[in-house]
């Protein structure tokens, strides 16, 4: 059992270090696309701000920092890729006419960015850690466009719920209130 937990960890380790980015450039090897899933029913019907930060003064619920890259099945990072992402608030509400107590949503929390890859493919988020809501697990959505082109719909998970396993995000913490994850999307460009 321990030598096939070992083993484990050593495989996790090295599909981490694969998808690692260092100076803008990443390890050698074709990486498997990330997987894509449904947009859902509450997708922003209004525009969604051309800003990575969700949060006004007095927003509820634990800070999350989001950031990673948007490389292309080669590892090449895509400069320029459009990153979308949408959630609930911290009480398991989205910011859409549709959704369930749309009337009770967190004014201080946007609900929805984007933001636009930098030169070495990265970008960033500030936003909120996702809680989990009737019969779904924590999440994030997330689109990625590129050259003017949808490349994909998906959803980020916490590590330790549901959702799919190739779509988990582990929480660093650096303080009692503000969280840190990194994801990388490997898209055909």
């Amino acid at each position: 059992m321990q030598r096939r937990k070992f083993i484990q960890l050593i495989a996790v380790s090295s599909v981490t270090t694969a998808c690692t980015l260092d100076s803008g450039s990443v390890s050698a090897g074709a990486r498997p696309l990330t997987v894509a899933q449904q947009e859902g029913p509450f997708y922003p019907v209004t525009p969604i701000a051309d800003s990575n930060n969700l949060l006004l003064p007095g927003y509820q619920g634990p800070e999350l920092e989001l950031s990673g890259a948007v490389v292309d099945a080669a590892g090449t990072p895509l400069s320029g890729a459009r990153v979308e992402i949408w959630q609930c608030d911290a009480n398991g509400i989205y910011d859409h006419p549709g959704a369930p107590n749309k009337e009770s949503f967190d004014t201080k929390f946007r609900g929805a960015g984007t933001t636009t890859t930098n030169s070495t493919g990265h970008y960033r988020f500030t936003t909120i850690v996702p809680v989990p809501y009737t019969g779904r697990p924590p999440h994030i959505h997330t689109k990625v466009f590129f050259d003017g082109d949808e490349k994909l719909t998906s959803q980020i998970y916490l590590a330790k719920s549901g959702g799919h396993d190739k779509l988990k995000i582990d929480l660093d913490t650096s303080d009692d209130q503000t969280y840190a994850a990194s994801f990388d999307f490997v898209i055909k460009a």
